[in-house]
């Protein structure tokens, strides 16, 4: 009598995307959503009743919507401030005049944005409450860096936290344990890039990460340069800047 033997086979789902690679698609996919053409400005009946009143701008695709939820969803803490910072028009780029001579480095590495911050006001016990203080922070998507105190706080968490905290990492030289789990599959390749762009800019070398430090003014700047289309309109240019007017607002005298 024959018996018949079955061959039960597992299939290994693939791996899933890392918040680095997840970011970087949902941006990119941003960026390629067309936006419809603005009606032109109808002539207002009474001009001098209301001189300074411009349209507002287009309402923005539908397919942005789960786009954008999902972006909030990843960055719960970031994404709505830096809309209120698009929408209020406080992001100035600053573009040199003379940009580094390297032809390997794209054009965005020589931007830099200045953002301003409107800290609430505050009441004095024996006078009235003081009106709000600006404070403007140099942010540099290119290079992945803010000056705000939120960025620096993010970056350095684990510091911060475990000052003496020291990761117990094998020799490399040193044969693996016997009771080692084998390592995780990796993580899916990236979608195609044509600006061959990652989330977490040039300084982020490792390819999975931690932890990817951001703040609401970090995320301003890499809407604008990654969706121009979606949110170029709300940064205010500043091109042909010299050296000097550079290297002093770096260090804060302008």
């Amino acid at each position: 009598m024959a018996t018949t033997t079955t061959t039960t086979t597992t299939t290994t789902p693939p791996p899933l995307q890392t918040s680095r690679t997840l970011l970087t698609t949902l941006l990119h996919r941003l960026s390629t959503i067309p936006i419809p053409t603005p009606p032109p400005p109808q002539p207002h009946p009474h001009p001098q009743d209301s001189p300074h009143l411009h349209p507002p701008p287009p309402p923005l695709p539908d397919s942005t919507k789960p786009l954008l939820l999902t972006l909030h969803s990843l960055l719960p803490h970031c994404l709505l401030p830096a809309l209120d910072l698009l929408d209020r028009g406080l992001v100035e780029r600053w573009t040199p005049s003379s940009p580094s001579s390297s032809s390997s480095s794209p054009p965005e590495a020589a931007w830099v944005y200045y953002i301003s911050s409107s800290s609430s006001s505050t009441t004095k016990p024996s006078g009235p409450s003081t009106s709000s203080s600006t404070t403007t922070h140099e942010t540099r998507p290119y290079t992945w860096s803010c000056t705000c105190a939120n960025f620096c706080i993010y970056a350095f968490f684990d510091d911060i936290v475990h000052p003496h905290h020291q990761s117990h990492q094998p020799h490399p030289t040193a044969p693996p344990p016997p009771h080692q789990v084998p390592p995780p599959p990796q993580p899916a390749p990236p979608p195609p890039n044509p600006k061959n762009w990652t989330w977490g800019g040039s300084t982020l070398l490792t390819p999975t990460p931690t932890h990817i430090p951001v703040c609401k003014h970090l995320l301003a700047a890499v809407l604008i340069e990654q969706c121009p289309s979606l949110f170029g309109k709300h940064v205010r240019e500043r091109k042909g800047v010299g050296r000097a007017e550079m290297a002093a607002a770096a260090a804060g005298l302008v």
